[in-house]
């Protein structure tokens, strides 16, 4: 995609620096995953360190977005009035093909190996997959790349399970209690929903045990698709 296109596909309030046309394929909101053809991102809710555009600006991303203007950065800016809305709207347009299915694993142990197992499953029977979690990102079994997070930012969630054409994988990934607190899933489509179990864990972030369920529990509650599948351990 060209940035000119921007400009059909976002409601924005300036554009600045814009004096050449470049092409994009991707849009990230951390500095290190940022390259030629990667738009960076500033969400309303964050603040951004020196560094961090600094990196950003040796990398030679195509433009950023942000709801402010940053002074003295030569590299084109759209300014817009919700970023993490505008971003939205540029995911749906580069990829806009979900998959098949997007199976989401909860629980305080064994999420990795549920995971890992349905993937080993699937390659059995010749049943296309992307993986994402704590091992990292795969496509069919062979892993592509590292994550930082067992639950990455919903970009590269969508990003990677997303397609631009028909999108004929079926979706794994682990759904941390961190990402559903911080409700960093958004509206992701979850059609399967899975939770392992839930012991005493993180509760330092957490702050007690009640928080911790109730984090786990967002997964069937808010983000599991109404006519969704629900798979719960027995002896939880």
């Amino acid at each position: 995609m060209l940035l000119s296109e921007l400009g059909n596909i976002i409601n924005y309030k300036k554009i600045i620096n814009f004096s050449k046309n470049k092409e994009f394929n991707r849009i990230s909101s951390s500095s290190k995953e940022v390259n030629q053809q990667t738009i960076f991102f500033i969400s309303n809710k964050k603040k951004i360190k020196k560094e961090y555009l600094l990196e950003v600006l040796n990398k030679k991303t195509p433009a950023i977005i942000s709801s402010k203007i940053y002074s003295n950065l030569s590299i084109p800016q759209f300014i817009v009035e919700d970023t993490d809305q505008e971003v939205n709207k540029i995911l749906k347009k580069l990829k806009p093909k979900k998959p098949l299915n997007t199976i989401a694993i909860t629980g305080t142990n064994g999420k990795t190996s549920v995971a890992w197992y349905i993937a080993q499953i699937c390659k059995v029977n010749n049943i296309k997959n992307k993986m994402q979690g704590t091992l990292g990102f795969y496509i069919n079994n062979k892993k592509f790349k590292n994550e930082s997070l067992t639950t990455p930012p919903y970009e590269n969630l969508y990003q990677n399970a997303f397609t631009k054409k028909n999108n004929k994988y079926n979706f794994i990934f682990e759904a941390s209690s961190h990402a559903l607190k911080q409700d960093r899933i958004k509206n992701f489509p979850v059609n399967i929903a899975a939770i392992t179990n839930i012991s005493h864990d993180h509760l330092d972030y957490h702050k007690s045990i009640i928080n911790y369920k109730n984090a786990k529990f967002k997964l069937f509650i808010k983000y599991l698709n109404s006519q969704g599948l629900a798979v719960i351990n027995s002896r939880l």
